[in-house]
């Protein structure tokens, strides 16, 4: 339980950190709350069965994992949010200027 609650809470807080670093260009700030939580969520349980024990045990590594795991996600989101359509300047579009 309190495992859980420190995933959730670190992934809060890099996704926090990230939507006031990176300009979300309109987006609702919420995704990537989601998307931080979540990844901090599945990378502490992956980090939590790799080295096992009782999950009320508080585990240094697992919030550090659940924190990379957070930065991925929300980083390899950016990565695929900026690659919609872009303006793509041609030659003829130069010309009629």
């Amino acid at each position: 339980m309190i495992m859980g609650l420190s995933w959730i809470l670190a992934g809060a807080l890099v996704a926090w950190i990230a939507t006031k670093k990176i300009n979300l260009r309109g987006d609702d700030p919420i995704v990537d709350y989601g998307i931080g939580v979540g990844g901090a969520f599945v990378g502490g349980l992956v980090c939590h069965f790799i080295i096992g024990g009782p999950m009320a045990i508080f585990s240094i590594w697992c919030l550090i994992a659940a924190v990379i795991a957070s930065v991925i996600a929300l980083a390899v989101w950016h990565i695929i949010r900026t690659r919609g359509p872009q303006k793509i300047h041609t030659s003829r579009a130069n010309r009629i200027r």
